[in-house]
């Protein structure tokens, strides 16, 4: 048989089954011929899409052409528009199979289709209104529906048609099928909704159908419609919206209800010119409320009394629901399509793009979920529609389908329907025959959500909404890329990356860095590297692959096994280390893994999936991610092990690692006010510790056995520093103010391991009591050999002493701690270039004896009651290029 012959067979096989399905009667064994034949072939899909929209169009054009067509057609004088073309033109109703059964029962008086105009949207936003979580809102209409064509009487008066589209609605949503707001607001509600001819003056719908229908969706900007194609296109739930972005639920749920209450403050505007904010807070409420956000208690009882106050209240509930049922319907691929041909706006056209390329990742999969989507499961998600909407979204999926499966290219433009009207005959459309059906494509398994920092020539490959296949490469050289997988998991690359898709679940990271979020507790996201692979059930990770191949694993939440790949001559089995949330360990070079995991220096190794928003927020200005960024950027200095940077608004809890909470104690009763520094060079990160005249503030390290000094071998079994062999590095900034600089009798840093100063404070440093200078006072255990004053030689190098005598200006201090486990070599520098004190000589060096801490105190004393030091950046590492890194990204944080 010829190739020609073999594709005209298998296009007569597509339309026959194309039939069932249309028609519902199609099996499980037939879908999945089905799907197999429509990736096989191009004009296989090209002729189901004619099929579904003729099938759509004719649903219509059938169920009402004796009733509707005549109507469309008739001339009547005066200026009420006969009704028909109302619905087709104006209200887009025309494939809602519950608004035919109406038109059609009510045809006979264009009075009473005038009504159902303005009833039919009020009963679909009350059961949207009054619904619970688990109700149908489409099942909650078609029983008012029902009820309301049981006792509806063709001649009967108009008045009686809205009675009884009250008490029809009422009686169903009262009836504890539908109570999110709770039955007892059904009266309500309805009484005032279903008044009577008199409330489409207040609440006109054919009005407010026409606003929107101006509005949505081509007013929008892109990141909205991105948002509202999420919500309404796809069906996600804000917390969905929020896991795919990568941002906070709360934050999703304020960015839809803004559009949405527009939406509202635009319709009282042809509604009696009200105004929003004459509702308070009532509104929002309401509005998340409908959106599924379950409210408090207290909320709840807030909006019931608010809609019983009033009835205008009733009706602006009722077009809150209206609106959003409104996007619900015309958030559709159809008309995104048509926003296509129109629209010009570059960055527009590529979030509709994007928001139809997703179809084929969010669409519900017959088959296992890492293998192509069918067409006909994306359609049965829309539940409640007629079989024209079903026909008619089946047809859309396709007509995107066609682009994106047909073309080689992830980027390639989605297709369009064809514009002119299908064959109105029940004979099969001509085939063209082909010589061969082009290969399938293989799967889609992800899709790009955003990316920040990428290099012109990557960004051209890589962009938001595109889609990734089994086996594609991704590679970029610097930046980040977050991506979503059909399996629910979110991933973000970091620059430079080189790493393939080998299915929705699984990735192979051969350079680079990469977090992932599985949110598919029953799936394990897997992530395969050179030498390891690591297994993840439902967790938030981090793994690193450097150039020579070392491999390092990070867990935040849940946990991952760590396995290397593939096993070794000595070891063929292949080791592994399960790692829980908080712990990290790394496989070396040479293949080898620890022993044990180790605790996490800290959570912000990898860019987590919450700082891809925050690094976009910071980039547009927001203050509050700037800082939230600088102080990750901080985190990842290599050699940091501890850092308090006292930020205003968590009294020194949030901006602080390495330190214990609170993070600041006192032993006296005194207000900590923590506060931004007076000097021309603004604190870094946040406020400073403003410490007052005669009160000791005391700061705990975390010495615990998890701790980062720990990790770093600075702490013994009794939790303190110095009883081990090391070096550490401290810097800290002070400043007096509020009194001449040399009415302080005292003031400075002091490394203490117990608050009693009189026996446990073996080192000071700042302003020794009673000295002319800054400089260093030892304090000996048990108070013998004398304590010592060392003080800072500001020019070590020129003969004779330079005292630093005491000023008011802003100082940077670093401290150099030589430990043997007994005693230690202390060696101070002020105002030094950080980058330069490894070569620089120290301007005061001492051995301090039996040296131990594992707390400082930070006290002043002075003669006039407003003296007080500011304490600022407390910095400690393993490193004088660890200080340096540090104490530079604090600087340009300013």
């Amino acid at each position: 048989m010829t190739p020609g012959k073999d594709n005209h067979k298998a296009l007569a096989e597509i339309q026959a089954l194309a039939n069932q399905w249309l028609e519902g009667v199609i099996s499980a064994e037939g879908r999945n011929r089905f799907n197999e034949l429509l990736f096989q072939s191009r004009e296989g899909r090209d002729l189901f899409l004619e099929l579904a929209q003729m099938d759509a169009g004719l649903h219509w054009m059938f169920a009402s052409r004796e009733k509707v067509a005549a109507l469309l057609n008739a001339e009547r004088e005066g200026e009420t528009r006969p009704a028909a073309i109302i619905a087709q033109q104006r209200l887009g109703l025309g494939d809602d199979q519950c608004f035919v059964r109406g038109f059609q029962r009510c045809a006979q008086s264009e009075a009473h289709l005038q009504a159902w105009l303005q009833i039919y949207p009020r009963i679909r936003a009350a059961a949207i209104l009054s619904r619970d979580n688990a109700a149908d809102p489409e099942e909650v209409v078609g029983r008012i529906i029902d009820a309301f064509f049981n006792d509806y009487a063709p001649g009967g008066d108009v008045n009686a048609v809205w009675r009884l589209a009250s008490r029809s609605t009422a009686s169903v949503i009262g009836d504890g099928h539908a109570k999110s707001l709770g039955s007892d607001l059904a009266q309500t509600v309805c009484q005032v909704a279903f008044r009577g001819p008199q409330c489409a003056a207040d609440l006109d719908t054919v009005a407010i159908y026409e606003v929107l229908d101006e509005y949505v969706p081509h007013s929008y900007s892109a990141e909205t419609l991105r948002l509202l194609c999420l919500r309404y296109l796809h069906g996600l739930t804000p917390q969905k919206i929020a896991l795919h972005l990568g941002r906070s639920a709360q934050e999703i749920r304020l960015q839809l209800a803004k559009p949405r209450l527009d939406l509202v403050q635009r319709c009282l505007g042809v509604s009696g010119g009200d105004n929003v904010r004459r509702y308070g807070n009532a509104l929002g409420y309401l509005d998340l409320v409908i959106d599924g956000h379950a409210p408090s208690t207290a909320v709840e009882q807030e909006l019931k009394q608010w809609i019983k106050d009033d009835q205008r209240h009733a009706s602006v509930a009722i077009l809150v629901a209206i609106v959003h049922d409104f996007l619900e319907r015309q958030f559709s691929a159809v008309r995104l399509l048509d926003e296509l041909s129109v629209r010009h706006d570059k960055s527009y056209l590529k979030a509709i793009e994007q928001s139809l390329k997703e179809i084929e990742v969010f669409a519900a999969p017959l088959t296992k979920h890492d293998e192509a989507p069918p067409v006909a499961s994306a359609a049965s998600t829309f539940s409640g529609k007629t079989a024209a909407m079903l026909s008619l979204a089946a047809s859309v999926l396709i007509a995107v389908g066609v682009g994106v499966w047909s073309s080689g290219s992830p980027n390639a433009p989605t297709a369009k329907p064809p514009e002119t009207a299908p064959l109105a005959s029940n004979d099969a459309p001509p085939v063209a025959e082909v010589a061969q059906a082009d290969p399938p494509l293989p799967p889609v398994v992800g899709v790009v959500s955003e990316t920040l920092g990428l290099t012109s020539e990557d960004a051209e490959r890589i962009s938001i909404g595109t889609l990734l296949r089994r086996n594609d490469a991704i590679a970029f050289r610097q930046g980040l890329v977050q991506m979503s997988t059909t399996t629910g998991s979110t991933l973000v690359l970091q620059g430079p990356v080189d790493a393939a898709m080998d299915k929705a679940n699984s990735i192979s990271l051969h350079r680079g860095k990469l977090t992932g979020l599985n949110a598919n507790r029953g799936e394990p996201l897997i992530i395969q590297t050179p030498t390891s692979r690591v297994v993840d059930l439902g967790t938030e990770f981090g793994v690193g692959v450097a150039e020579n191949n070392e491999t390092s694993v990070s867990v935040y939440e849940g946990e991952v096994e760590f396995e290397i790949v593939p096993p070794s001559a000595q070891d063929p089995v292949g080791a592994s280390l399960r790692l829980e949330a908080g712990w990290e360990a790394s496989l070396s070079d040479q293949g080898a893994l620890p022993d044990k995991a180790s605790p996490l220096t800290h959570d912000r190794e990898f860019v987590r999936v919450d700082e891809v928003q925050l690094r976009k927020d910071a980039g547009a200005g927001v203050d509050a991610a700037r800082k939230a960024i600088d102080f990750f950027e901080l985190l990842r200095t290599n050699g940091l092990i501890a850092y308090q940077g006292f930020d205003a608004l968590g009294n020194g809890d949030e901006v602080s690692v390495g330190f214990r909470e609170p993070a600041i104690r006192q032993l006296h009763d005194a207000d900590v006010a923590t506060g931004t520094s007076q000097t021309p060079a603004a604190r870094a990160l946040s406020g400073s510790l403003k410490a007052i005249s005669g009160v000791s503030y005391y700061l705990d390290l975390d010495t615990s056995a998890r701790s980062y000094l720990a990790k770093a071998g600075l702490v013994d079994e009794n939790g303190v520093i110095g009883r081990r062999p090391g070096d550490v590095w401290l810097a800290w900034r002070t400043q007096s103010v509020g009194a001449p600089a040399g009415d302080f009798s005292w003031a400075g840093l002091s490394l203490m391991f117990g608050d009693n100063r009189s026996e446990n404070e073996p080192l000071f440093v700042g302003l020794p009591v009673n000295c002319p200078s800054y400089g260093m006072h030892i304090y000996p255990g048990g108070g013998a050999p004398l304590d010592q004053k060392i003080l800072l030689d500001q020019d070590p190098v020129t003969d004779g002493d330079q005292a630093f005598a005491p000023d008011d200006r802003d100082h940077q201090w670093v401290l150099h701690l030589q430990m043997d486990g007994t005693n230690a070599i202390a060696s101070v520098w002020c105002d030094v270039d950080p980058s330069r004190v490894a070569e620089t000589p120290p301007q005061a060096t001492s051995q301090v004896a039996d040296l131990k801490f594992d707390r400082f105190r930070f006290e002043v004393m002075s003669g006039d009651k407003e003296g007080a030091w500011l304490l600022d950046d407390i910095v400690i590492a393993l490193s004088p290029e660890a200080v340096a890194e540090a104490i530079d990204r604090l600087g340009s944080s300013r």
